[in-house]
């Protein structure tokens, strides 16, 4: 990787690489979306969920519920079934990420809200992914997830 980049740094585990440097300035602007508040309109049921198929790290290959209660950088996250993964809300990028709970001793979450970005893949587009892998930070094509177009702690509804 470039060294003039800046950005995510992948979860501190043996045997992997060391964190990734992006120049975001350098990227085409993501499309925008116009949504109604979440409070003008019901919440699809759809939209409590995501459900992740084709990363290369198949432990991200899971279903993550909303959790209305954990609120992470203005963004109430998503969870897996055993509460060790979650998606959650990079503010500085304006992106989605998928991290783990704990490594080893060390609380990640913690981390994370101390501002902190850890994490195992984030998301680059609609439907393209950017995970750590083999070393290596690659792309990967992920299906669209309309629950990520998900709800702010105050309850506005943003993309």
């Amino acid at each position: 990787a470039d060294a003039s980049f800046s950005a995510m740094t992948p979860l501190p585990m043996a045997g992997i690489g060391a964190p990734l440097h992006l120049d975001l300035a350098a990227w085409p602007q993501a499309p925008t979306w116009s949504v109604p508040p979440a409070r003008e309109r019901p919440m699809e049921q759809g939209s409590l969920s995501c459900t992740f198929m084709g990363f290369r790290r198949e432990t991200l290959n899971t279903t993550y519920k909303l959790d209305r209660v954990t609120v992470i950088q203005g963004k109430y996250s998503f969870w897996d079934k055993s509460r060790t993964r979650y998606v959650y809300w990079q503010q500085n990028h304006r992106r989605w990420a998928i991290a783990q709970r704990w490594d080893k001793e060390t609380d990640l979450l913690e981390k994370i809200r101390a501002g902190e970005e850890i994490g195992w893949a984030y998301q680059k587009g609609i439907e393209t992914w950017v995970e750590f892998w083999q070393d290596a930070w690659r792309e990967v094509r992920i299906g669209w997830q309309p629950a990520l177009e998900v709800h702010e702690a105050d309850g506005a509804y943003t993309t």
